[in-house]
């Protein structure tokens, strides 16, 4: 018998509901494709104060305050969570098959979108915008 956490049962739960809707493996959708492609392009931050993103070419944009936290680490949470409010914006608004360009200048956050790998406080925020991806066929 295999004991797993609660976490870890909730991430194979996660990949079993994607897998029953998938129409197949996708190993890759695309390898690259020029900015000027783009559906959108959106640029990202957050800082203690707040966070917020920003559509350039609709000069529109998007903030909210953050709770006050005493933990410098959690900025990473939340420019983490604003990129997935802007890809959940994005969403709401474009067809399927989106292509978004997503500008953030945190590392970490780049990261977890580029190895679909997440410590297990930020996972969450990686299965929803999977989530967001693969219901619009979008790409980021």
């Amino acid at each position: 018998m295999l004991w797993i956490n609660n976490s870890i049962r909730k991430d194979f739960n996660w990949a079993i509901k994607i897998l029953a809707r998938s129409s197949g493996v996708r190993l890759l959708k695309s390898l690259s494709w020029d900015l000027t492609e783009a559906t959108h392009t959106i640029f990202c931050d957050a800082c203690p104060e707040g966070m917020g993103f920003w559509y350039p070419s609709k000069k529109t944009a998007f903030f909210s305050h953050t709770p006050q936290y005493e933990n410098p680490d959690l900025i990473f949470y939340f420019e983490a969570l604003c990129v997935l409010c802007a890809l959940f914006d994005a969403h709401r608004q474009t067809e399927r098959g989106g292509k978004f360009i997503i500008y953030t200048d945190n590392l970490n956050t780049v990261d977890i979108y580029n190895t679909l790998r997440a410590l297990p406080p930020y996972n969450h925020l990686l299965c929803a915008s999977m989530d967001i991806i693969m219901a619009g066929d979008h790409d980021i």
